[in-house]
């Protein structure tokens, strides 16, 4: 690329994704909501500087599209420990059964929570 501040900043956008995909990969989310604003930024330049090459916008595409999936298995993954967490908090609660009639019938857990260990 002959354009030296296009190279700079293709350059710095790779970094910032490439600690995305880390921060992503270790579950680090304060270096995510750090990040994110910096991407921003980085991606609002690129747009205004037309003059990057193909090959090095190819690759940025690329590690874009690859953290955009790590994303959202992160997101997905956060939504199911939070639907799970809800679950056993309502088990917890107590239990709601329904008997042969038709109506429920709920047992209010009073014991004091405890978390058993195994050996």
């Amino acid at each position: 690329m002959t354009n030296e501040p296009a190279r700079t900043l293709v350059d710095e956008l790779e970094d910032v994704l490439e600690r995305e995909r880390e921060a992503l990969l270790t579950g680090q989310m304060e270096a995510l909501a750090r990040l994110a604003p910096l991407k921003e930024r980085l991606l609002v330049r690129m747009d205004l500087l037309k003059r990057a090459d193909r090959v090095s916008l190819g690759r940025l595409q690329k590690k874009i599209v690859r953290n955009q999936v790590l994303v959202l298995g992160t997101l997905e993954g956060l939504r199911s420990v939070s639907e799970r967490m809800k679950a056993l908090n309502r088990v917890r609660s107590g239990l709601a059964i329904y008997d042969n009639a038709g109506h429920r019938r709920s047992f209010v857990n009073t014991s004091a929570a405890s978390v058993e260990r195994r050996v």
